[in-house]
């Protein structure tokens, strides 16, 4: 099979004769923490609101920020923390991994906004290693480099892993590629 599943995220293309396998990555977290920010902007909103309501006697009374003691001043922080997870996970996932299926070997980067870059190259002896192992999320796809195991692939789903398991092996020639149905 040369193309991945339909609705699939994972891309291929040929860059100077290389053929090229890109995964791209969810973008769940970043809904997730969208929907959780706006939440939390609409009970601030609230929280604002009954704040001025009850208060509006109190004009010229000063209120401490004080988020240990007074439940609306947590929410303040709860909504700077949805604000900074919601960030992160848009910055951490928005690039994607790379697989150079090279005649010389596989060329495996992890390219990341924020933290380390990876670039690794697997030898022909390094990817007779390649695993497709049942996990309790399902099945997942490793290989050994040294004495690391590197999960490839971790955000994709079972029947990708397993298509990009059978382009791997088929590449490089690794034993026999037992049918799988993806």
């Amino acid at each position: 099979m040369d193309v991945p599943l339909k609705k699939s995220r994972i891309r291929v293309e040929t860059e100077e004769g290389t053929r090229k396998i890109i995964v791209y990555p969810s973008s769940s977290a970043v809904f997730f923490g969208g929907t959780f920010l706006a939440l939390l902007t609409c009970l601030f909103f609230l929280q604002v609101y009954i704040r001025e309501t009850f208060t509006t006697y109190r004009r010229y009374s000063i209120h401490p920020f004080d988020p240990l003691s007074n439940p609306w001043d947590s929410l303040i922080v709860i909504l700077g923390v949805g604000v900074f997870l919601l960030i992160f996970a848009y910055v951490w996932e928005s690039t994607p991994e790379i697989f150079h299926l090279k005649s010389s070997g596989m060329t495996y980067s992890t390219k990341r906004v924020v933290g380390a870059s990876q670039d690794i190259v697997f030898t022909q002896k390094q990817l007779e290693t390649l695993k497709l192992r049942e996990r309790p999320g399902g099945r997942r796809l490793f290989i050994h480099d040294g004495n690391k195991q590197i999960e490839l692939a971790p955000d994709v789903s079972g029947p990708e892993r397993e298509w990009l398991y059978k382009q791997i092996k088929e590449k490089y020639s690794l034993g026999q590629v037992a049918a799988l149905k993806v």
